[in-house]
């Protein structure tokens, strides 16, 4: 009986087709699936249609269907440019792909991105958004999507690549906070932020805000600020503060 190919396995097939598909002409599916099979990827007929048909939705492939056998080739995007939480979220697909896949696909992947955020960002800083996000690989979170989610993610990402100030309502009551990151943990998703009075670091998961208001006051990004080594330095005390936890002694 075949196994299903798991996630890995299916994103690894996109990345090849789309890499194998040609800008100048069309190309048949049956061409790709030859150059696949070169390259120790046997595929049906069947599948490769279906996985190009999700590359003609989603990326710049277009399906020639005047003539059969179908043609295949990439074009220009017409996609209207991105805003904050868009790039956002290329650049976390970005790093979880690059830090997940071997490293033989990192070209791929990297020029797929940078075509993409070169047309649609309408950044203008020079802060590289790899240095405002985090992503452990090796987690897939349970992220609960509401409507007051959705509204908090979208001003947090206003505020994180602006450098605004944001007025958020949290379990603790209402702060007013400086957004220096972004994190996927396996706690859900995380904003690492600075305090605007105190100046402490800190963090919330984006679930627990409640409200939130973007402020026309800016503020300054520290400059030693690391996120990755932040989230590693919570983890590893959270991890310190479960085994001394599990290791007290019990009280008959």
């Amino acid at each position: 009986m075949a196994t299903k190919p798991n996630l890995r396995d299916h994103v690894s097939l996109l990345f090849e087709l789309h890499n194998r598909i040609p800008q100048t002409h069309s190309i048949a599916v049956q061409e790709l699936q030859q150059q696949l099979s070169s390259i120790g990827i046997e595929r049906d007929i069947r599948t490769i249609q279906r996985n190009l048909d999700i590359l003609v939705q989603h990326l710049n492939v277009s399906k020639d269907t005047r003539d059969r056998p179908y043609g295949y080739r990439r074009e220009a995007s017409t996609l209207n440019s991105f805003g904050e939480r868009e790039t956002i979220l290329l650049t976390f697909a970005e790093q979880w792909l690059t830090n997940t896949f071997p490293v033989e696909y990192r070209a791929i992947i990297h020029s797929i991105f940078n075509d993409i955020q070169q047309q649609k960002s309408q950044r203008h800083d020079t802060m590289p958004l790899q240095e405002l996000l985090y992503v452990d690989e090796s987690l897939i979170p349970n992220i609960s999507y509401t409507s007051v989610f959705s509204s908090a993610f979208e001003l947090i990402c206003k505020a994180l690549m602006n450098t605004n100030q944001l007025k958020v309502e949290l379990p603790g009551g209402q702060q007013n906070i400086e957004p220096l990151g972004l994190a996927i943990t396996e706690q859900g998703l995380t904003v690492v932020y600075q305090e605007a009075e105190s100046c402490q670091v800190k963090h919330a998961d984006v679930s627990d805000i409640t409200n939130a208001d973007l402020s026309t006051f800016d503020f300054k990004r520290p400059k030693e600020f690391s996120i990755k080594a932040y989230i590693k330095q919570q983890l590893a005390t959270e991890q310190q503060n479960s085994i001394k936890h599990n290791n007290r002694p019990t009280t008959m």
